[in-house]
């Protein structure tokens, strides 16, 4: 790409007319001109119009390899604002946009599809989380950036998901199953309690004691893992009143549940209403955990 091809295809993306573009400084028939190859700017002018785009003028003089680094530097005020404002959709978009990629904008992508994973996940879109997240996995591998944390997390949410239907199933859950026990955020550390309850209830609860004392002073976020693992405790001990009194408490008290857990609640209350013969409520629970299937599975 010559330097009239890259004024014009920048003038464009901004979204300017050649007018605009010209101002004061040229005509817009010279410009015309030098977005055609058929005249070179003078130092000035290639000054102007760079300012005008809001690019050095360095990169209108680059060699084609050096495009994405100009760009990349031009757009990374915008980007990193984008992403430190939650914009996990755009920032990817903005980073996908810059016609190549090295390790850190690697690793940005790997962040916002970790962020966008999450949301789809949280909301019960499970198809698109379970992409997502083999999607961050296979990210994690392309930065020398560190990942560990980032790709424990995803198999976290991928075996998660698979206990809900083997239907949410990922390559990458296999190939990397010794890092599920990685992942040292609040979702994580739950999901790994809730895989110690199917396989040894005895070191669970030994697990989940530890848990619960240690996060005492949990942040609002974890408050619903909490409540689930106290309740499963409750269970094991015959308790199912005060199990199902949590759980129902943990339903009612406000703020964003993700989906799925809201699954598994619903699963541990209808076992809890059956036991106290409470036919009635283990009916509602049944149908809540259905519902969500429905959903999950579309």
């Amino acid at each position: 790409m010559n330097i009239g091809e890259k004024i014009k295809d920048m003038r464009r993306t901004r979204r300017m007319t050649q007018a605009e573009l010209a101002g004061d400084m040229i005509t817009r028939n010279m410009l015309s001109r030098i977005e055609n190859g058929s005249a070179l700017p003078s130092v000035p002018t290639l000054i102007y119009l760079a300012e005008k785009l809001g690019v050095p003028a360095g990169y209108l003089l680059a060699d084609e390899g050096l495009d994405f680094h100009y760009r990349k530097m031009t757009a990374m005020p915008e980007i990193l604002r984008a992403y430190n404002d939650g914009e996990y959709e755009i920032c990817r978009d903005m980073c996908r946009k810059l016609g190549g990629v090295d390790d850190e904008i690697n690793y940005l992508i790997c962040l916002c599809s970790c962020g966008i994973a999450r949301a789809a996940f949280s909301d019960g879109s499970l198809r698109d989380a379970c992409e997502l997240f083999d999607e961050v996995c296979r990210l994690c591998e392309a930065t020398s950036y560190p990942t560990a944390q980032i790709k424990a997390s995803a198999l976290a949410y991928l075996d998660f998901m698979n206990k809900i239907s083997p239907s949410f199933y990922s390559e990458q859950l296999s190939v990397n199953e010794d890092g599920f026990g990685g992942s040292d955020d609040p979702f994580g550390r739950y999901c790994v309690l809730m895989r110690a309850f199917e396989e040894d209830f005895a070191v669970a609860e030994i697990l989940a004691k530890a848990y619960l004392t240690r996060s005492k002073n949990a942040s609002g976020d974890e408050d619903v893992y909490l409540s689930h693992i106290n309740a499963k405790l409750l269970m094991n001990a015959g308790d199912y009143r005060e199990a199902a009194r949590v759980l129902r408490t943990a339903l009612t008290a406000g703020g964003e549940m993700p989906a799925p857990v809201m699954y598994f609640i619903f699963s541990d209350l209808e076992r809890a209403c059956k036991e106290l013969l409470d036919y009635r409520g283990a009916y509602e629970y049944s149908n809540g955990k259905i519902a969500l299937m429905e959903k999950f599975l579309r």
